[in-house]
């Protein structure tokens, strides 16, 4: 009997399951976007069937295959140890959701729950670049923003399991309203959806400084998107290149305070939004410097190698430490 396990990877917009070996090899892999207007219990049910279509082609593939644990990465606050979620912002039904006994009902083996952020830094200790380091910070940057804290090797959850929200540290007092109810937030600043917001307002204000920006969008202002932006600032468009640089100041205040805090040897960032490479990472490693304690040494800050597979990894490697 070959024995595998499952990783879920449950973000803002995007949904993901991988079946993979007891040695992290992965055998099969989908993505999803999630149902638009559903509830958590239509969430699960989508999730349990794109589940059920992967381990079917991993027994297809290889016979003799038995699942022996899940684990879940979600997008939001959750309470690791009841394996509940806590909130969600972006789908109805999830507060208080048992979401780990939902599914190993329905699957009959082991689940562990966390959210995405503590997954993707599991990811990136266990199979990426954060293997070699004993120290870092690893930040997700997508739809949300969220963090996750290995110190020595380990993940560091805090007291309630709820530590790492580095997308909630306030970047500017009493400023736009984020998510989460609160102001001024990192993620109001700098998520992907953010990036979105700033660009559409930006565009519809000035079409023809954001004409580069708006062709990418097929011409409309209020189909911009923060891929669009970074799309534009790849390419050396002027107004998309300030608003990143305004991104990457937000984000070197963020991670340069966690820096002082923490003492990482590595910031790893993940997440569609890392993704654009040196346009953001330049001008945000010039930031965090300014923001560093004299005589701090500057962390290393890094693409996630996982990239979008950095959750999904991140929950593979939750399922191996069941057994």
């Amino acid at each position: 009997m070959i024995t595998l396990v499952a990783g879920i990877d449950i973000g803002g917009t995007n949904q993901t399951v991988a079946i993979a070996t007891p040695e992290g090899d992965v055998l099969t892999r989908s993505r999803a976007q999630r149902p638009p207007g559903g509830t958590a219990e239509d969430l699960v049910r989508s999730i349990s069937a794109l589940l059920e279509e992967a381990l079917a082609e991993a027994a297809q593939a290889t016979p003799g295959t038995q699942l022996t644990g899940i684990g879940i990465g979600f997008g939001g606050p959750v309470d690791h140890a009841q394996g509940t979620i806590l909130t969600s912002h972006h789908v109805a039904g999830w507060s208080g959701f048992p979401l780990r006994q939902t599914l190993t009902e329905r699957f009959g083996v082991p689940v562990v729950l966390d959210n995405d952020a503590n997954a993707g830094a599991l990811g990136e200790a266990r199979f990426g670049v954060g293997h070699d380091f004993s120290d870092f910070l690893y930040v997700n940057i997508g739809a949300g923003i969220g963090g996750g804290i290995i110190v020595r090797n380990r993940l560091l959850r805090g007291a309630h399991g709820l530590a790492g929200e580095i997308g909630h540290m306030t970047v500017v007092p009493g400023g736009a309203p984020c998510d989460c109810g609160k102001r001024g937030c990192l993620e109001a600043y700098a998520s992907g959806r953010s990036l979105g917001r700033r660009a559409r307002a930006a565009t519809s204000a000035d079409p023809t400084a954001g004409a580069a920006i708006l062709a990418l969008a097929g011409g409309r202002s209020d189909a911009v998107d923060g891929h669009h932006l970074m799309q534009a600032a790849t390419a050396g468009d002027r107004l998309a290149l300030t608003l990143v640089r305004q991104t990457a100041g937000y984000l070197g205040l963020a991670l340069g305070n966690a820096a002082n805090l923490l003492g990482p040897a590595a910031i790893i960032l993940g997440g569609g939004v890392a993704g654009a490479g040196d346009v953001l990472l330049t001008p945000l490693r010039e930031h965090l410097a300014w923001h560093l304690m004299p005589g701090m040494p500057a962390p290393a800050i890094l693409q996630a190698a996982l990239g979008y597979d950095a959750g999904v990894m991140g929950a593979i490697a939750l399922a191996l430490e069941l057994g």
